[in-house]
């Protein structure tokens, strides 16, 4: 099965979730890695997770194959965890 965001098929929900998150977060090119890095240090992952998933709509629809709220906050958390990791080396 495949799972599709942005006319793109990824194998997994993990990781389509996690380009959706991308996207979020870089704006579709018009945030910078420092925006982005600013971003994940300031605003919680359940927030961010919360405002994409209702801003796109995944809240209302009846697609059993779109992200899950608990989905969207886990690649959030995840890109997090790595920005964290990434300052701290």
């Amino acid at each position: 099965m495949s799972y599709e965001f942005n006319s793109m098929s990824f194998d997994t929900p993990y990781r389509r979730d996690r380009a959706i998150a991308e996207s979020w977060l870089y704006a579709d090119g018009l945030n910078d890695e420092q925006e982005v890095r600013r971003t994940l240090a300031t605003v919680s992952p359940e927030q961010l997770a919360s405002e994409v998933w209702e801003s796109w709509g995944f809240d209302n629809t009846d697609d059993e194959d779109a992200p899950t709220l608990e989905s969207m906050t886990e690649a959030f958390r995840d890109m997090a965890m790595e920005q964290s990791r990434i300052l701290t080396e």
